[in-house]
């Protein structure tokens, strides 16, 4: 399940900051979404590896890579692995054009 709230306020920074006016970013919205527990290892793996200070942080990293395979993808381009041995395969997404 995802949901979306473009109007979201974090109410535990809210929480933090007693008698303060919450601060909200106008221009982002909070996504909350339900993961399996594998699926939320592999997230907290994958934000270790690349050093991310959160998970949102990590999920907009994965986005933006992956946002810009799939559009060479769809321009016709392959994505070619080499292993350090100088093997090569074509590397196969979910995505297809």
């Amino acid at each position: 399940m995802v949901s979306v709230d473009n109007n979201a306020r974090d109410t535990r920074k809210e929480a933090m900051r007693p008698g303060r006016k919450p601060r909200v970013a106008s221009n982002t919205s909070r996504v909350q979404i339900e993961l399996t527990p594998q699926a939320l290892d592999r997230l907290t793996r994958l934000k270790e590896r690349i050093g991310a200070s959160s998970y949102a942080d990590t999920i907009r990293e994965a986005l933006w890579t992956h946002e810009g395979l799939v559009d060479e993808i769809d321009n016709g381009a392959e994505v070619i692995i080499r292993r350090k041995n100088g093997a090569e395969f074509h590397y196969r997404f979910r995505h297809s054009a």
